[in-house]
């Protein structure tokens, strides 16, 4: 009987006896497998003890969902890191990034590559937005609102004299813009848009133009998208104001900002009363629009926006949006025509996180013509000026008619046209000031000291920004 009690004791004490590869205690006796694989994140078995096989300190050994292991410092262990953007083999352990991703970040816009680290990082100066996807904050411009959805690939530098074409389709980078009612919009779209100093624009065509950069678009040299006699700048005389002139009675100039001048009767300066009125401010408008013409002849100014989605206009060149001149009185076979007005100066739309003006801006009217001498053709009227001081001169005398008005400058309407002092017909009278606008986001105080501006700038207005 002792025997076999005592052999029942072996048995029972040999069936109880502790595990030397469980760690439940969180202890490992055995030399051979030192590492308590607690979670069992790195064998797969939960308070097991494993051997340690490292070949280096501090050597990825796996990913376990969002967790990287490697060795510890003295290869004899293993730390397990918890990686809050997830843990690839690829990165030997935790992301930098999330794969395949781009967020906000301190700064800018992080993209982050298929291995868990960063690639490209966009800065941005006013901040970053995640809606729709992370991208720079940027303003939603009027007029041409998702030209800045899609950053561009290309900078536009002008340094020499050139002319730009509206109206052929690929010089519109951007897209054309159609509006319900009013010319369609040409959008050039680059990164960087900057005229150098010494160079000068020359914009035509029967589209409007935006010129819309990613970032800074600067105007050092002359931007030049005025009227030329009876051609139009970009986008303008897509309709007339004030009255044609008639065999005795000069033509009214066109009106805008402010009123374009009448045109005189045979008798009395400014007395044919068909001046072009004064207009309602186009920022109520829904759509861009130029300056009008006066009727058969002098040409409006042209219409023009610029954009930086999320950085700074900056003008201390020139802008000119100025109304052309009107045509002299003239007799057609047997027919006499009477002068022409001069048409209204522009509009130019300046939109940007931030807008520097310390240049030149006009938006002019144009001369009324002189009357028909009763031998000759009249005297036309002079394109814009380029100066507040003083307006394009209407049309000169030469031998009695009447001269044409001068065209608005400053703050003044276009003057009426001249009645013969002695022969010939009446003049006609001088166009209009066209509009000159400026918009920033809320909060966003724009510089705008220009050297000299024809008319003043209206108050600066906010623009929305995504």
């Amino acid at each position: 009987m002792r025997s076999l009690v005592f052999g029942l004791a072996l048995s029972v004490v040999a069936c109880t006896k502790t595990n030397p590869l469980d760690c439940a205690d969180g202890q490992c006796s055995d030399p051979a497998h030192p590492y308590c694989d607690k979670d069992g994140t790195v064998a797969g078995t939960a308070n097991a003890c494993i051997a340690v096989s490292c070949s280096a300190p501090s050597e990825f050994v796996k990913c376990d969902g969002d967790t990287a292991v490697a060795c510890n410092p003295g290869a004899d262990g293993y730390d397990l890191t918890t990686c809050p953007m997830g843990c690839t083999p690829a990165a030997h352990g935790c992301n930098m990034c999330t794969p395949d991703s781009s967020y906000c970040s301190s700064g800018g816009v992080q993209h982050c590559g298929s291995d868990g680290a960063p690639t490209t990082f966009d800065q941005c100066m006013n901040g970053c937005s995640m809606d729709p996807a992370p991208h720079c904050l940027q303003i939603v411009p009027r007029y041409v609102p998702d030209s800045c959805d899609t950053q561009a690939s290309d900078d536009l530098d002008i340094g020499s004299n050139a002319t730009f074409g509206t109206d052929l389709d690929t010089a519109c980078t951007g897209g054309v813009i159609h509006q319900t009612a009013a010319p369609d919009i040409c959008v050039v779209r680059n990164r960087t848009i900057t005229i150098e100093s010494a160079a000068t624009l020359r914009v035509t065509g029967a589209r409007l133009l935006a010129l819309v950069a990613d970032t800074d678009l600067s105007v050092h040299g002359t931007l030049d998208a005025s009227a030329d006699m009876s051609t139009p700048g970009p986008g303008a005389c897509d309709r007339t104001s004030g009255m044609g002139p008639s065999s005795s009675s000069g033509g009214g100039g066109a009106g805008f900002k402010t009123a374009g001048g009448a045109g005189a009767n045979p008798t009395t300066d400014g007395g044919a009363n068909n001046g072009g009125a004064a207009s309602t401010d186009p920022a109520q408008l829904a759509v861009l629009v130029g300056g009008p013409c006066a009727v058969s002849s002098g040409a409006g100014g042209g219409g023009l926006t610029l954009v930086s989605c999320s950085g700074t206009v900056t003008i201390d060149g020139t802008i000119d949006l100025g109304g052309g001149g009107g045509n002299g009185g003239s007799k057609v076979v047997s027919t006499v025509v009477g002068a022409h007005g001069g048409g209204a100066g522009g509009n130019l739309i300046i939109q940007a996180f931030n807008v520097v003006i310390t240049g030149n801006l006009y938006a002019n009217g144009g001369g009324g013509g002189a009357g028909y001498t009763g031998t000759v053709q009249g005297s036309p009227g002079a394109d814009a000026s380029r100066a507040s001081t003083f307006g394009a001169l209407g049309g000169a005398v030469q031998s009695g008619e009447g001269a044409g008005g001068n065209g608005a400058a400053g703050t003044s309407s276009g003057a009426a046209g001249k009645h013969p002092v002695s022969s010939g017909t009446a003049g006609a009278g001088g166009g209009g000031l066209g509009w000159l606008q400026t918009y920033t986001p809320t909060g966003v105080s724009p510089t705008l000291t220009p050297a000299d501006a024809s008319p003043a700038l209206q108050p600066n207005l906010t623009i929305p920004t995504k």
